[in-house]
């Protein structure tokens, strides 16, 4: 059949699709998007949440599961669950300083696109 191919035993139309000189446009505007303003604001968010928010709500986090172990509340309302905590507490450690080597990464990376610029101009 013209225009129709089999492939596992789906029916593909391909007359229906309508890839023309537009699809490369759509394509260059997203590549844009991206690379103009997702790329950006990633890197601002994961510095302000990940980077710089990682540790005053990892401190709230050891202050309130210790508080919580001390009175016994754990204990008391889920009974033989208190190590889950215990748990939480020493893997928030490891990753908190996951969250400053990708800081570091992103402020790296930030740095070579700033002096590549900047270099450009001159």
């Amino acid at each position: 059949i013209d225009g129709m191919n089999m492939v596992d035993g789906v029916t593909a139309d391909y007359d229906h699709f309508d890839i023309d000189a537009t699809t490369p446009t759509l394509r260059l505007v997203f590549g844009l998007l991206v690379k103009n303003y997702c790329v950006p604001l990633f890197a601002i968010l994961f510095l302000v949440y990940r980077g710089l928010l990682w540790w005053p709500v990892s401190y709230m986090l050891f202050k309130d599961c210790w508080t919580i172990i001390r009175s016994g509340q754990a204990e008391k309302l889920r009974p033989g669950k208190t190590w889950v905590l215990y748990v939480l507490m020493v893997c928030n450690i490891p990753m908190g300083f996951l969250q400053l080597y990708w800081s570091s990464v992103i402020v790296t990376k930030v740095y070579e696109i700033v002096n590549n610029d900047v270099g450009a101009i001159k």
